[in-house]
C-alpha cells in the first residue's frame, strides 16, 4: 500500500521536512547511497515566483536527501533562459551552500530521445535530458498548480521540463499549442499531451515527488493564476498516489485529471 504524507503548516522548511521524514522508511537508502540525484523543480518563469517551485522547499528536500549520502544532486530545468531563473529565485545562492550539487540546464545537457505520440497518431522523438533517464533517484518538487490544458500542474507533468524547451511542444502533439479552437483539435491535443505526460513519467521512473501547497496557483495557470493560501505539502515514494491526494485537496475529482 502506497503512502502519502500530507502535512498543513505555514512554513515552508519547516512543513517539507516534516512531510519527508514522516515517509523516511520509505526511502531505499541504496538507491542514494554514493549515487547521482536528479531533483526537477518547475521554473516555468524567470520572474514570477507564485509561478515557480520555490527554493525553499527544494532546500528542504536537499537537506533532506543529505542523509542518505549521495555522490552528487544534480537540479535541471528546461525553460528558455535557465540561469536567469536559477539567479532571480536563489538556486544559484543555493547550489553554493553544497559541495555536491550542480545546475544544469536541460537545453545544454547530454540529450537522449523518446518517443512521444503526436496529433496524426504516429510517434515522434523527442530530445530528453540524459542527465535525468540516467540518474539513481530522482525527485519531482512542484508547487500545486492549476493548468490551462490538464486542470492542475502537479510532481508528474513537471517532468515535462526535462525535455529542451524548443521541443516541449511537442509533448501536446504538434508543432502549436491549442489554446484556442478548434474546439475538437484542442481536445485531442490536451488528450495527446496527458497520454505523452505518462509516457514521459514512465521513462523518468520518479522515485520521490514533493507538492509544495503552502502558497499554490489557482485560475489562470501554470503562470497567470493567483495565489491560494492551501498551506499543506504533500510527498511521498509514491508520485501517482502523492498527486490523487494533492487533486483532491485542490478541490478536483482525481479521476478528471487524465494523466
Amino acid at each position: 500500500m502506497s503512502r502519502v504524507s500530507v502535512v498543513a503548516g505555514k512554513e515552508r522548511i519547516e512543513t517539507v521536512t516534516e512531510a519527508l521524514n514522516k515517509i523516511r522508511e520509505d526511502i531505499q537508502p541504496d538507491r542514494i547511497n554514493d549515487k547521482s540525484v536528479f531533483i526537477k523543480p518547475n521554473l516555468v518563469s524567470v520572474s514570477r515566483l507564485l509561478a515557480v517551485t520555490h527554493v525553499d522547499a527544494v532546500r528542504a528536500v536537499i537537506d533532506f536527501i543529505q542523509d542518505f549520502n549521495p555522490a552528487r544532486i544534480i537540479i535541471g530545468e528546461g525553460t528558455g533562459d535557465i540561469f536567469k531563473a536559477y539567479e532571480n529565485f536563489g538556486y544559484d545562492a543555493l547550489a553554493r551552500e553544497y559541495d555536491n550539487i550542480q545546475l544544469i540546464d536541460v537545453n545544454n545537457d547530454d540529450l537522449s530521445e523518446i518517443q512521444l505520440l503526436t496529433m496524426t497518431g504516429e510517434e515522434r522523438a523527442v530530445s530528453f535530458s540524459r542527465t535525468a533517464l540516467d540518474a539513481d533517484f530522482t525527485i519531482s518538487v512542484a508547487r500545486a498548480k492549476t493548468h490551462d490544458h490538464t486542470k492542475c500542474t502537479l510532481v508528474i507533468k513537471n517532468m515535462q521540463g526535462c525535455i529542451p524547451r524548443k521541443e516541449q511542444v511537442w509533448a501536446h502533439g504538434d508543432s502549436r499549442e491549442y489554446h484556442e479552437g478548434p474546439i475538437p483539435m484542442s481536445y485531442k491535443s490536451n488528450c495527446i499531451l496527458s497520454r505523452n505526460i505518462v509516457t514521459i513519467a514512465q521513462k523518468v521512473k520518479l522515485n520521490l515527488g514533493v507538492i509544495d501547497g503552502i502558497e499554490a496557483m489557482e485560475g489562470n495557470g501554470p503562470g497567470g493564476g493567483d495565489p491560494v493560501d492551501l498551506g499543506v505539502v504533500v510527498a511521498s515514494t509514491d508520485v501517482v498516489a502523492a498527486e490523487a491526494v494533492m487533486v483532491e485537496i485542490m478541490g478536483f475529482d482525481h479521476r478528471e485529471v487524465a494523466h
